[in-house]
């Protein structure tokens, strides 16, 4: 893993090159790889996180992962006189539940001392999965 031309090497990437360069017996045993974005609803601010997950089970070959995608959105701060407990943010919960569950993820939105948080998840079959997967999460608009 190199570095771009002009741009630092991310945290992770110089963690990975300390793990190579140990000897034998460590290995990459889980991986997520995600995107954030942003959405204001009725004053209030949601992040919302795409992930993609590569989980190593143990007792199984050292190159056997399974995958799994996930959207987690959480709220963030609410501007004056916004309503976080509104019609129209209940309305857009319902309407982005609606519309990852046509995408075939499963969930609900649970509470938390902070309000609400939707978890959202899908178990994707191999590698092949996980690129349609990215491209399809790209393509969504949520």
């Amino acid at each position: 893993m190199q570095a771009i031309v002009g741009k630092k090497v991310p945290p992770l990437h110089r963690l990975w090159r300390f793990f190579e360069a140990q000897r034998d017996g460590w290995s990459a045993a889980n991986a997520a790889f995600e995107r954030r974005d942003l959405a204001v609803v009725d004053g209030t601010q949601w992040t919302i996180i795409c992930k993609i997950h590569a989980i190593r089970s143990p007792n199984v070959r050292m190159d056997k992962f399974k995958f799994r995608a996930s959207i987690t959105v959480w709220p963030g701060t609410t501007t004056k006189g916004a309503s976080e407990a509104g019609l129209p943010g209940m309305r857009w919960r319902r309407q982005f539940g609606r519309k990852i569950r046509q995408q075939g993820y499963r969930g609900r939105w649970r509470r938390f001392p902070g309000g609400l948080f939707g978890d959202f998840w899908k178990t994707l079959t191999d590698a092949s999965a996980v690129r349609a997967e990215v491209k399809r999460l790209d393509k969504l608009c949520l």
